[in-house]
């Protein structure tokens, strides 16, 4: 996993815990310094197929790390 993937991680895990939900495809680029809402998806989309984030397809805020 590189640094990138490392970062959102992070980001998401800390925001449940302060927020209690999920964060946004933009509020994760924001809090990572990722303007490109499709490079974060990107990554999103690789940290599932490592095993590492689960969501539910079609529903927002629904991200969880394993």
């Amino acid at each position: 996993m590189n640094q990138r993937k490392r970062d959102i991680l992070h980001f998401i895990e800390t925001y449940r815990e302060k927020h209690g939900v999920s964060p946004t495809i933009r509020e994760i680029g924001a809090g990572v310094g990722l303007s490109s809402s499709s490079s974060v998806h990107l990554h999103i989309v690789g940290l599932r197929e490592m095993g590492y984030l689960t969501y539910q397809f079609g529903k927002v805020r629904t991200l969880r790390t394993e």
